[in-house]
């Protein structure tokens, strides 16, 4: 885990931390937003809902989120969807 740019850190003991608890992952996570500065730019506790490309012609696509009662609809250039390894836990496989 970790980019080339920054790395996750390795342990005092010399672990490479190939299985971080969360509460790890969650603090490099905060560390990196932190130190490149993108932190506003996160909606924390926020669902999307929709993701739909409603014109292909001018790369236009709306995103539906909610947080809590709000549900909110923005038009974006283009989306990224990162929903990666973190959405389900690994865990280790020990004999």
């Amino acid at each position: 885990m970790g980019f080339s740019d920054y790395p996750f850190g390795v342990q005092e003991n010399g672990d490479p931390r190939n299985f971080p608890r969360h509460e790890e992952v969650l603090r490099f996570l905060n560390d990196f937003a932190r130190d490149f500065g993108i932190t506003d730019l996160i909606r924390f506790s926020a669902e999307v809902v929709r993701v739909e490309r409603v014109d292909s012609e001018n790369d236009q696509w709306v995103v539906e989120s909610r947080t809590g009662d709000t549900v909110l609809e923005e038009l974006f250039e283009a989306v990224v969807i990162c929903n990666g390894h973190q959405t389900e836990p690994r865990v280790a496989n020990l004999q």
